[in-house]
């Protein structure tokens, strides 16, 4: 499942990427309002970041998952909900564009 969930974001990463402009907010304050800009490249950074946690899960999956189930759901709603997270990070950036 979080594998494919990582897969819809970069999808959709690669869809928005092109018409993305060359500086792009990438982090915003509390307030939704961005206080540092960069380069979309960075945008790629999030995607690279984003793929350890499919990684991440499929190792404990194999190691502990025939022993504790509920250890390897808990690591897959985690893991659903931080590419969630990432999703969100990349709609703010495309709302504050």
């Amino acid at each position: 499942m979080s594998r494919f969930a990582w897969l819809v974001l970069v999808f959709y990463v690669a869809l928005i990427y092109s018409g993305l402009p060359e500086i792009i907010p990438v982090h915003f304050g509390l307030n939704g309002i961005p206080n540092r800009y960069g380069s979309k490249t960075e945008l790629i950074l999030l995607v690279v970041v984003s793929a350890l946690f499919p990684t991440l899960n499929a190792i404990f999956v194999v190691k502990f998952g025939k022993y504790n189930k509920v250890l390897t759901l808990s690591l897959s709603i985690i893991f659903l909900l931080v590419i969630g997270l990432f999703a969100l990070i990349v709609n703010q950036i495309l709302q504050a564009i």
